[in-house]
């Protein structure tokens, strides 16, 4: 079995080097997978339905997840080596359909290479008398990798880490009728065609639990690669010859009336940014690639800002992942901007501080002569200690600050020779 894994695993890494941009869709949530070679995967689980006030389960609603899936596919091309997986909900009861079990078994299964991304989307929908509500959850991380963010500053360097590796949207108000065209949305994606029409017969996505068709049943996990895109359309061809013909073409932009998906779930724009930061973080890339990543990935998260009216965590977590990603390619003012919109959405973020006065005292090292207010930023690693403990990164970065300043390391501090004694003999007493 392990040499059959290896095997298969082997195949897929020479697939996704040729194509780039893969998917899958209608995989068992109990036998989840994801593409090795990936840069980013991107997983979507099947939507729980809550039947009472309690939140007891009552089954779920694949419907929106496919439609979520296929989106963000069509709007990942940018990042070169992606893929993105729709789950199906198992056979059979089972607790087994969760983000934490699923990542368990991709990594379990060597899906999901070291130092390579994977997002797990998830989400329940409940009613609330006549009303409905969508409310969606993701999780990131790159394996193996710590999502600690380093600074250097000539033989010393600050340490910070992202606020949050877990996300929790603002719930989504559906009526009947959205209800009702997301199930005629769902319709017209599940399908692969001849020619980007809806107007062209097609057939059905294929699907693991498909009754099988003239005594043959197809591949349980339908896998695809991304050939070509024109408009919300792109065509596929199927890894496995299971399937009939080489594939057809998908709808990917779903809509519910004339709106589209991301307008109503502007969490679609998040996640695609998301997916940019962690690729941002992989590895060091050439500028031009670095400076596509950037503008990409601030683009999709300037998109969720513009829209999400509601939620000020999250939204502060938008900048504070674009603010990461510009201090990891090296880019601008290194976040400083980013980090300074965060805060007031979020003040009780240590993290957030931190990441705020490491950026400062970073972006004036790189820039040389640029001016920093020293004084603000010992505050700002005050108030992180402040919110958090002594433990916390902040206390070893406000010692390599004055540290930095006293060597000359960092200069047009504002800070007099005296102060910055008095400061290193301040903690030295701690």
């Amino acid at each position: 079995m392990k040499i059959m894994n290896a095997f298969v695993i082997v195949l897929l890494l020479a697939s996704l080097a040729r194509f780039g941009y893969a998917g899958a869709m209608h995989v068992d949530c109990l036998n989840p997978i994801a593409y090795p070679a990936a840069a980013i995967n991107v997983v979507f689980l099947p939507f729980e339905l809550a039947s009472d006030a309690a939140g007891k389960k009552a089954g779920y609603f694949a419907e929106l997840s496919l439609l979520m899936q296929l989106d963000t596919l069509l709007h990942l091309l940018p990042y070169g080596s992606v893929a993105a997986v729709q789950l199906d909900p198992p056979s059979y009861n089972s607790g087994g359909c969760n983000a934490e079990e699923v990542t368990r078994r991709l990594f379990e299964r060597g899906q999901i290479m070291t130092n390579r991304g994977l997002i797990i989307v998830s989400g329940i929908l409940y009613q609330e008398g006549n009303d409905y509500y969508v409310k969606t959850f993701a999780t990131y991380q790159r394996r193996g990798a710590s999502e600690q963010i380093k600074f250097p500053l000539e033989g010393l360097a600050l340490f910070a880490n992202p606020s949050r590796q877990n996300v929790s949207f603002e719930s989504r108000h559906l009526t009947r009728d959205q209800l009702h065209q997301l199930e005629e949305a769902y319709q017209k994606a599940n399908v692969i065609r001849p020619e980007p029409s809806l107007d062209a017969p097609g057939t059905p996505l294929p699907s693991p639990f498909a009754k099988c068709s003239n005594g043959k049943c197809a591949a349980a996990n339908p896998r695809y690669s991304v050939v070509e895109q024109r408009g919300q359309w792109f065509r596929i061809e199927w890894f496995s010859s299971d399937y009939d013909g080489h594939g057809g073409w998908i709808l990917a932009g779903a809509e519910l009336g004339t709106e589209h998906l991301e307008n109503f779930m502007p969490e679609l724009y998040f996640i695609q940014g998301l997916a940019g930061y962690v690729v941002s973080r992989m590895q060091a890339q050439n500028p031009s690639e670095s400076l596509q990543t950037l503008q990409t990935l601030s683009e999709q998260f300037a998109s969720y800002i513009d829209r999400e009216k509601e939620d000020d965590e999250t939204e502060a977590l938008a900048y504070e992942l674009r603010g990461i990603a510009t201090a990891a390619l090296q880019q601008s003012d290194s976040g400083v901007a980013d980090f300074n919109k965060a805060v007031p959405l979020d003040p009780s973020s240590a993290d957030l501080r931190n990441l705020l006065a490491c950026a400062q005292i970073w972006n004036a090292w790189r820039k040389k002569s640029s001016a920093i207010d020293g004084k603000a930023v010992i505050k700002g690693f005050h108030s992180a200690l402040a919110l958090s403990g002594e433990k916390h990164p902040a206390a070893t970065n406000l010692s390599v600050f004055y540290q930095a300043a006293q060597e000359r390391i960092v200069t047009n501090t504002g800070l007099s020779p005296e102060e910055i004694k008095a400061g290193i003999t301040a903690i030295k007493r701690q």
